[in-house]
C-alpha cells in the first residue's frame, strides 16, 4: 500500500470537495493522509486529518506574523513527513506548494512530489497583494517548477493562462477536471434540514435564486446584489440565497442594506451540505471575476438547477460547453446578468431545458477518481 499525504492550507474554495473525491481513492492501494496548515471548524476527514497551525491568521492580505508562522510550519513540515515517511506527496494550493517544494528541494529529493492547479494564481496574487509580493511568488514558482514530478491543472485553458503568465516549465502537465461521486450527491440531497435551516429558504411561492462562494473579491458578489435588485423589480416575489462566508459579509451586507433588498436576501453561511438547499432552487448564479474550475457550477447542476455564470478565466466556458448547457454573460455585467435571471425565471419550460441538459453534462464530469488512481499508480510504480 502506497501512503500519500495531501497537504493543503485550509478547505476553503473548492479544496474541500476536491479533496472529499480524492478520499475515494481504492483505500487497498492508497493509504491517504490529509494535512493542513489551518484549522476548520466544520472539516471532518476522520482519523486520516492532521492539523499543523491551528491559530493561522484569517485574511488574503501579507503580513509579518504570516511570514513568520510560514517560516515555522518549515520544521514542523519537514518532521511530520519524517516521522511518516510517506511514498508520495500532494499539494493543492499555492501556500503547501511553497512549503513543500521547498523541502522536497533541500530532503526528500527522493518522495515524488504532484501539485494541484485549480485556481488563477497569477489573477490571485495580482488582485489581492503587492506588486513586489505578486512578482516574488512568481518567480518563486517558476524557479521551483522543474522540482515536483508533475503538475495537475484543472482545466486546459487554466493550464495555458498558468504556464505562460508566471512562465512555470514543469516536467509534466496533466488535465484531471473536479468531478462529483453523483451517487454521493443523491444521498445528499435527501439529507433533511437541520433546526433553524429550513427557514432560510422561505415561502415556497417565491423564486430562488442561489450562488455559493467565498465572501472575497474573486466572487464578486457586488454585481450579484446589483444585479438581483434589478430583478427584484421585475419580479418582486424572488429571494436571493447565498451559502457561504468571509471578510466581505460586513461589506456586503451593507451594500443590501443601501439597495434596500435586505427583506429578499439571506446570507446563509457555510455549509456542510449545499445540496439539500440547492435542490430548492429555481436558478443558480455564479459571478466571479476569474477561476479555476468553479465546482460550484457541477454542484448545481447535479442538483437539477439551472445555471448563469460569467464567461470568467477559468472554467465556466469549459463546463457550459460554450454556453449550450448554461447561460454565459460577460464578468462584471449585472445588467444582463439581472435581464437573463428574468428570462429564466419568467420561462419554466427553458429552465426545465437547462434543468435536463445540464444533469446530462454533470456525467461527463465523473473521472476523476480514475485519473488520479492511474496517475499515482504510474508515478509510483516508476
Amino acid at each position: 500500500m502506497y501512503k500519500i499525504i495531501f497537504f493543503a492550507k485550509d478547505i476553503r474554495g473548492g479544496t474541500d470537495t476536491f479533496l472529499r473525491q480524492l478520499g475515494l481513492l481504492d483505500s487497498k492501494k492508497f493509504n491517504k493522509i490529509f494535512c493542513f496548515f489551518r484549522k476548520d471548524q466544520d472539516a471532518i476527514y476522520d482519523k486520516n486529518r492532521v492539523i499543523l497551525n491551528e491559530t493561522y491568521p484569517e485574511g488574503p492580505s501579507f503580513s509579518l506574523k504570516k511570514l513568520s508562522i510560514f517560516i515555522t510550519n518549515i520544521p514542523k513540515t519537514y518532521y511530520y513527513i519524517k516521522s511518516e515517511n510517506p511514498q508520495l506527496l500532494f499539494t493543492c494550493d499555492t501556500y503547501s506548494y511553497l512549503t513543500i517544494v521547498f523541502l522536497k528541494f533541500f530532503c526528500f529529493k527522493k518522495i515524488p512530489l504532484v501539485a494541484l492547479v485549480n485556481n488563477n494564481i497569477y489573477l490571485i496574487n495580482q488582485k489581492r497583494h503587492s506588486f513586489l509580493y505578486s512578482k516574488l511568488i512568481f518567480a518563486l514558482m517558476e524557479i521551483s517548477s522543474k522540482v515536483p514530478e508533475g503538475f495537475v491543472f484543472v482545466s486546459k485553458d487554466l493550464a495555458k493562462i498558468t504556464t505562460k503568465t508566471i512562465g512555470i516549465m514543469p516536467r509534466r502537465i496533466e488535465i484531471i477536471p473536479h468531478s462529483l461521486d453523483l451517487t454521493k450527491v443523491r444521498s445528499l440531497l435527501k439529507e433533511k434540514f437541520t433546526k433553524g435551516q429550513r427557514e432560510l429558504i422561505g415561502d415556497k411561492r417565491e423564486f430562488k435564486i442561489f450562488s455559493v462562494g467565498r465572501l472575497d473579491q474573486q466572487k464578486d458578489f457586488r454585481s450579484l446584489l446589483n444585479g438581483f435588485s434589478l430583478v427584484l423589480k421585475e419580479i418582486p416575489s424572488c429571494r436571493l440565497i447565498i451559502l457561504g462566508d468571509g471578510e466581505l459579509r460586513q461589506n456586503l451586507e451593507r451594500q443590501v442594506f443601501e439597495l434596500g433588498i435586505g427583506r429578499n436576501v439571506v446570507f446563509a453561511g457555510w455549509q456542510k451540505n449545499i445540496y439539500k438547499f440547492l435542490k430548492y432552487a429555481d436558478l443558480f448564479i455564479l459571478s466571479s471575476n476569474y477561476e479555476g474550475f468553479p465546482i460550484t457550477i457541477l454542484e448545481a447542476m447535479a442538483s437539477g438547477v439551472p445555471v448563469i455564470s460569467t464567461d470568467s478565466p477559468t472554467g465556466p466556458r469549459e463546463i457550459l460547453g460554450n454556453g449550450k448547457y448554461g447561460v454565459l454573460i460577460k464578468v462584471g455585467d449585472y445588467k444582463k446578468m439581472a435581464a437573463m435571471a428574468v428570462e429564466l425565471l419568467n420561462n419554466k419550460p427553458l429552465r426545465r431545458h437547462y434543468r435536463k441538459i445540464g444533469l446530462k453534462r454533470v456525467r461527463m464530469f465523473n473521472t476523476q477518481k480514475k485519473q488520479y488512481e492511474a496517475l499515482f499508480s504510474e508515478i509510483l510504480e516508476s
